[in-house]
């Protein structure tokens, strides 16, 4: 949200910075005042949430989605899956714009989704997966059934509600939304910020919500039990290096 209101107030300054005049601190602060205020004539609550709540509560949900096929997936695969982004963008730009793409693009499109597929290995691999014994076999159904739910569909989920959620955020930057602001991308990124983290904080009270009430009726050693396990602090296992995904994994809305 902070960088995007930064952008917001140095695309306002870089407007205005070609004025030349006795007073050029003055001047050009002032003039960046009056070109951010003119922005936002038009704006309002409802404009913000009818511009930006769907694509944030997308933008939200396909985090925790995200996160979680972090988990459950290897690093390979993961990254492969998330590729199939492209696609689900084409198709929703298609469905929501009505975007049509060329033979060659739609081309291009097939062989990034089949890409996806050949790099989990050859067909050698696949018959080596079948012909194993019964208990190998039996543990390794297990494990792909725990990979395929926890991991393979939170992942393409959160590539599908990606490319929705970017279509819905390309078409309220180009086009007046209820019929208020056309709206800068950084000035939308700090609405889409704002809204997803109160997605999260209301997702977040929901949980903790749901924890007191399985508490409630709980023997005193359940209770202490759970304790040990579940009241941990908000900020653990938080190092320095925390703060490099967030400040550099952005959502694209322009």
């Amino acid at each position: 949200m902070s960088l995007g209101l930064g952008g917001w107030v140095l695309s306002g300054y870089a407007s205005t910075k070609s004025m030349e005049s006795t007073g050029a601190t003055t001047s050009a602060l002032s003039s960046t005042m009056s070109v951010l205020q003119e922005q936002l004539q038009l704006w309002s609550p409802l404009s913000t949430l009818i511009a930006a709540g769907l694509p944030s509560a997308l933008y939200a949900l396909q985090g925790t989605l995200t996160y979680t096929a972090y988990q459950n997936l290897d690093a390979v695969t993961y990254n492969g899956l998330t590729q199939l982004k492209v696609l689900s963008s084409a198709l929703c730009c298609y469905v929501i714009l009505n975007k049509r793409q060329s033979v060659l693009q739609m081309v291009s499109l097939g062989l990034l989704m089949l890409s996806s597929v050949v790099f989990q290995g050859s067909w050698k691999d696949w018959i080596k997966k079948q012909t194993t014994t019964s208990d190998n076999q039996s543990s390794n159904n297990i494990n792909n059934r725990r990979v395929l739910l926890t991991g393979v569909l939170p992942c393409l989920t959160a590539t599908l509600l990606s490319g929705l959620a970017g279509a819905f955020s390309q078409r309220s930057l180009q086009t007046q939304v209820g019929g208020q602001m056309h709206r800068d991308a950084y000035f939308y990124t700090v609405e889409i910020s704002f809204l997803s983290a109160a997605c999260l904080v209301i997702s977040m009270a929901a949980e903790c919500w749901q924890r007191r009430r399985n508490f409630a009726g709980a023997s005193a050693k359940e209770v202490d039990d759970k304790c040990d396990t579940m009241n941990n602090s908000f900020f653990q296992h938080w190092t320095y290096a925390t703060l490099l995904p967030i400040t550099t994994r952005q959502q694209p809305v322009c």
